[in-house]
């Protein structure tokens, strides 16, 4: 690095201007967009040159004092040309100046409770506000580098060539991985606002200051009002949502929204036709964690096997979509992302990655999809609350979401906390009858084989005069799919399903099996008790 060389001597970088007037403005633009970004600019603004030479020998004495007595001579006029190197020689490489330069930004970032650092999984950096984590795109990471280096008397165009341009941002990503605190109460939730941090646990609620090493990556929009209350919004639940266990649950997912070691591995559904409210809530859910901490993908896209999608979870506190069928679901991975277990993912351009704390799922629905085969292993990890009550369009109020938005949420927050501190006390979601009713809907309503079973009457036997060809009955059963435009399992799915509503299939001579069956008007509640053992 030489802090004196002529400005007019432009090195050949990596930069979209050719001249030093283009160069210029060049640089000018990134030091807009650094400023721009109010952290940044105030890592910036506290930042001053460096003694790269009396840091990297504070620990050597006599090497302190030679550097001093050099320098006293070199304002004198007087160095010696053995003495001229000698001076070089004390000044420390510039891999070197860059370790310096990284850990006086980090001193000078703590000592004003900002921050910086990169997640390692994702190698995405982040800056801390005072308040929370937000994530900031790589290249402005890199100017902001650069805009700094060069107020810490590197030369702004040496800074910029590209081989100086990774070289820092790479020594930033070796030194400032950010670590969780190891210490972390694992019986405590705690969530970020806007006038400090609610902690939350068993025993106790206290609304504390931001702290960095919390590694919160949102803030909610409201402040926290422990006064606060939400008579609209109960009075709107009792209306679309009457029974009470089902309001309780909202409640209780809502805050488990917040929490990162309670291992429940449910997702919520809300499912109901026609105006009746869930549009509604979806709007309020939105608004009491902020826009930006929620984000709206379908299960196919989360299933992508690119991972695009699946990168972004990290960065949101819930995933709330209005679809929740679609094609090309991985069953394997869909259950993962539901129990919040670590999962594959990459961004465009980059290298895969391992994400680990990322956010829940809601999703609302019409009616289930009749187009995928959600099995057992699917259904235990939904909850699904019934939304029946069709609103008249004379006693609709187009507003309401706006209006119990602009007064309500930390009345809304308050409500959240209740249902939070009931599920860590109870270690699980209250029971609803309705929902438990909803979930045996689904299974049947996603069962092909158990629809074939019930359309046709059929019911279990014992008789060899109710003896069928298994392929055969399984061939009606495809033909039926067909015409009801449901997707038919294979063989042996088909085998287990049919087994699991209590038939019996016994193996013949020539590789044939058969089953015993009959046609009797009792199936429907057959069918419904034998899918309800099944729960």
């Amino acid at each position: 690095m030489n802090s004196n060389s002529n400005n007019n001597n432009i090195p050949m970088i990596n930069h979209p201007y050719k001249t030093a007037k283009g160069l210029k403005r060049y640089v000018r633009d990134i030091l807009q967009q650094v400023q721009q970004e109010e952290t940044l600019k105030k890592i910036i603004d506290i930042s001053s040159k460096i003694d790269y030479p009396v840091i990297y020998h504070l620990d050597d004495d006599k090497k302190l004092e030679k550097l001093a007595e050099l320098r006293r001579k070199e304002n004198n006029g007087g160095l010696s040309e053995n003495e001229t190197r000698e001076l070089k020689g004390l000044e420390p490489d510039d891999e070197v100046k860059y370790i310096i330069l990284i850990e006086e930004l980090m001193k000078n970032a703590d000592e004003f409770k900002l921050g910086l650092g990169i997640e390692p999984d994702s190698i995405q950096p982040y800056i801390y506000t005072g308040c929370y984590w937000k994530n900031i795109t790589r290249p402005l990471l890199k100017e902001f580098l650069a805009v700094a280096a060069n107020k810490a008397d590197f030369n702004y165009y040496d800074i910029r060539l590209s081989r100086n341009f990774e070289r820092l941002y790479n020594q930033f990503v070796a030194l400032c991985t950010l670590v969780p605190d190891l210490n972390e109460k694992k019986d405590e939730v705690k969530i970020n606002l806007k006038n400090g941090t609610f902690v939350i646990s068993k025993d106790k609620q206290e609304l504390r200051d931001f702290d960095k090493r919390d590694f919160f990556k949102y803030q909610l929009p409201f402040e926290y009002n422990s006064k606060a209350t939400c008579d609209d919004f109960k009075a709107f639940l009792n209306e679309v949502l009457p029974e009470k266990e089902s309001q309780m649950i909202l409640a209780e997912y809502l805050g488990y929204i917040f929490t990162q070691n309670l291992k429940l591995e449910k997702c919520l559904i809300l499912k109901g036709e026609g105006s009746n409210g869930k549009s509604v809530i979806f709007e309020i859910v939105q608004a009491l964690l902020g826009e930006h901490n929620t984000c709206s993908y379908t299960i196919s896209n989360l299933c992508n096997e690119n991972g695009y999608f699946r990168a972004q979870l990290g960065n949101y506190l819930l995933n709330y979509s209005s679809e929740l069928g679609g094609k090309n679901i991985n069953p394997d991975l869909f259950k993962k992302l539901i129990s919040n277990e670590p999962i594959d993912a990459r961004s465009p351009y980059g290298h895969p990655f391992i994400i680990r704390n990322y956010g829940k799922f809601m999703f609302n629905t019409n009616k289930f999809p009749n187009n995928i085969e959600f099995t057992h292993a699917y259904l235990r990890r939904f909850i699904i609350l019934n939304f029946e009550v069709i609103i008249p369009d004379e006693k609709q109020d187009k507003h309401l979401a706006k209006k119990i938005i602009s007064k309500e949420l930390s009345g809304i927050f308050n409500w959240v906390l209740e249902g939070l501190g009931r599920l860590l006390k109870q270690q699980q979601f209250t029971e609803s009858p309705k929902a438990k009713e909803l979930l045996e809907e689904m299974r049947f309503e996603s069962d092909s084989v158990a629809q074939f079973i019930e359309a046709k009457k059929y019911v279990p036997s014992v008789s060899d005069n109710d003896r069928v060809l298994l392929k055969d009955f399984r061939e009606e059963y495809n033909a039926y799919c067909c015409i009801k435009k449901l997707i038919p399992v294979r063989r042996k799915e088909f085998s287990t399903r049919i087994k699991s509503l209590k038939f019996e299939i016994e193996k013949g001579g020539g590789g044939n099996n058969y089953i015993f069956v009959k046609s009797n008007n009792i199936a429907k509640q057959f069918v419904e008790n034998s899918l309800s053992d099944g729960l």
